[in-house]
């Protein structure tokens, strides 16, 4: 009876143990998601820096056209989206010729087109022809290296330039390539780069931020990238002006 009550004890001590130490789990787990919050709140208090997500909204007011529906449309006008002065052929020029010095090899050319009509009192209009330039990979069968230009499909003129590029000094050295396209030194928009990627590594696991200042709205996302044996990380970085 003795032997019994005490072993009886040791398994209630032992239910107590593991019920604490999971308490003490859950604890630490919800500091760490509210300090995680508390250091994404602070970098947000730049008025230059925003969370993505929060630009996100439930349902669409937004139809997309296809392309047999834009060509009936009757004298259709530049769109509403953001726009530079310059010429979005004059871009796809400059990216033709720095293929070589971003990373030379057999890029492929591709054009797309995207069309959407707001709908629903939304009268907004986006009327897009996308340029884009893209490389597979040797050590990736999923992985490309990609730039694309957007141009206005009436009026011609600069929607943005897109990149995806693996490895942090590449992708910093076409952004600041492209950004001195833009009218910016290279100085000022490799500071800027730096800035921006200095607070995406703040954020931990939610590696995606907007930066807009100077007349310009920047997205950056980094991910995991593998190349052979080794772990990198690539870049997405969307370069469009404000509106």
């Amino acid at each position: 009876m003795k032997k019994s009550y005490v072993i009886l004890l040791i398994i209630i001590a032992a239910a107590a143990g593991i019920f604490f130490f999971q308490r003490g789990i859950m604890d630490r787990g919800e500091q760490i998601v509210s300090e995680k919050k508390t250091a994404e709140d602070k970098i947000f208090e730049d008025p230059k820096f925003s969370n993505p997500m929060e630009n996100v909204h439930e349902g669409s007011n937004w139809k997309m056209l296809y392309q047999n529906e834009f060509d009936t449309l009757e004298n259709p006008t530049e769109c509403t989206g953001a726009h530079w002065d310059m010429q979005g052929e004059e871009m796809e020029l400059f990216v033709k010729d720095h293929l070589e010095k971003w990373g030379g090899g057999d890029w492929k050319e591709m054009k797309e087109s995207l069309y959407n009509v707001g709908i629903d009192g939304n009268e907004e209009t986006y009327y897009s022809l996308r340029y884009e330039w893209y490389k597979q990979k040797e050590d990736q069968d999923k992985d490309f290296v990609e730039v694309s230009v957007d141009r206005d499909a009436v009026s011609g003129r600069l929607h943005g330039v897109m990149m995806f590029i693996p490895f942090k000094e590449d992708a910093k050295m076409v952004f600041t390539d492209v950004m001195e396209k833009l009218g910016m030194g290279t100085d000022e928009s490799g500071r800027i780069f730096e800035e921006i990627y200095k607070k995406l590594k703040q954020l931990g696991d939610n590696r995606n931020i907007t930066y807009e200042d100077k007349g310009f709205r920047i997205y950056m996302l980094e991910q995991d990238y593998v190349h052979g044996m080794k772990k990198d990380k690539k870049y997405y970085i969307s370069i469009q002006p404000s509106e």
